[in-house]
């Protein structure tokens, strides 16, 4: 999960805590929130499919939403070990009532369907659930 040969700047950020309470912390704010990793992960899916029909440009997905996103050679596998390898692409998300930026990837889309893993605090790829379900307008 730390940096290496998988990710160069790895899974975890500057999070120190063990990967099971990153896990569990996450896992019970979805369940607060009344969703599931699966129902975050299919919304974020449909968000990359639609970005990715027009990679490099920005698309409005409504008055506070703007995604974007880029593509790049090759795959990445799952750091869990499980099988299969997830295209490296990389998906740029503004919210503007919340003024921050989002990012993930395919390979972000997997953990948090498949794991429940929203990555380590600092990391480039982490969102916290609650940020998420905001900006997917999930319940």
């Amino acid at each position: 999960m730390k940096q290496g040969k998988l990710s160069h700047t790895g899974f975890l950020g500057n999070d120190t805590r063990p990967l099971m309470d990153i896990l569990k912390t996450d896992d019970t704010t979805v369940h607060q929130l009344g969703l599931s990793h699966k129902d975050i992960a299919v919304k974020m899916n449909e968000l990359l499919i639609l970005a990715l029909k027009t990679p490099g440009e920005q698309v409005k997905i409504d008055y506070e939403l703007t995604i974007q996103a880029e593509e790049f050679r090759g795959n990445i596998p799952c750091p869990f070990g499980h099988q299969g390898l997830y295209p490296k692409n990389h998906i740029v998300a503004y919210h503007k009532r919340l003024n921050k930026y989002f990012y993930w990837s395919s390979l972000s889309i997997h953990l948090i369907k498949e794991h429940g893993f929203y990555q380590g605090i600092g990391s480039l790829y982490h969102i916290n659930p609650k940020d998420l379900a905001t900006i997917l307008k999930l319940p």
